[in-house]
């Protein structure tokens, strides 16, 4: 058994599930692809109902077996809870057409992602974006907000960096443009020109 696992294991049957989950990220750090610590990690998340480190245990369980569909399920299932509809669009989308077949690819899944397709579709044109461009923007303004709830200030930048090399135009914005656009481009354009000024 890994170092560690034990004490985490231990953690968790005494109810201590947020000390059982910074053991387990730290063992998730020097054991990235064991299954069984993202397993236990993915658990005492739940357990815990921290469903913004779910999510990011389900990112890390998706690096070390991207071919695990409940794990995409999952991940989409989370990212939904935390309000982030592009990145749980995303997840189901992913898995709707990597496995149509799954017993879970049925019509209640499917009736989801086309509601948030409908809702995605929306802010969109809300925004007057062009609909490739706005799914794009939208994912990336979710894993912007899912660095800043993970306080992961460097990810934050480079994500920022990331939407800016695709939508030039938004640098140019000035601070009163900016918002009267809706609370998420806004957000956006000050997390990336916070440093620039």
């Amino acid at each position: 058994m890994l170092s560690g696992l034990d004490e985490a294991e231990q953690l968790v049957d005494e109810g201590n599930l947020e000390q059982a989950i910074e053991v387990l990220e730290e063992l998730q750090r020097r054991y990235p692809r064991r299954e069984e610590v993202l397993g236990l990690l993915l658990e005492t998340c739940s357990r815990h109902q921290d469903m913004w480190s779910y999510q990011a245990a389900c990112q890390r369980f998706i690096k070390a077996n991207p071919d695990e569909p409940e794990i995409w399920l999952a991940l989409a299932g989370s990212a939904l809870q935390n309000g982030q509809a592009a990145a749980a669009h995303a997840a189901f989308r992913h898995f709707l057409s990597r496995w149509p077949n799954h017993q879970a690819a049925d019509d209640k899944t499917r009736a989801l992602c086309d509601e948030l397709d409908g809702f995605l579709r929306g802010e969109i044109a809300q925004q007057r974006l062009q609909q490739e461009d706005g799914f794009q923007l939208l994912e990336l303004h979710d894993e912007i907000n899912f660095h800043l709830h993970s306080n992961d200030d460097d990810r934050v930048c480079q994500t920022a960096e990331r939407l800016l090399a695709h939508w030039p135009n938004l640098r140019r914005r000035s601070t009163t443009a900016a918002r009267r656009t809706s609370d998420w481009v806004a957000s956006i354009w000050r997390l990336a020109m916070r440093d620039r000024f």
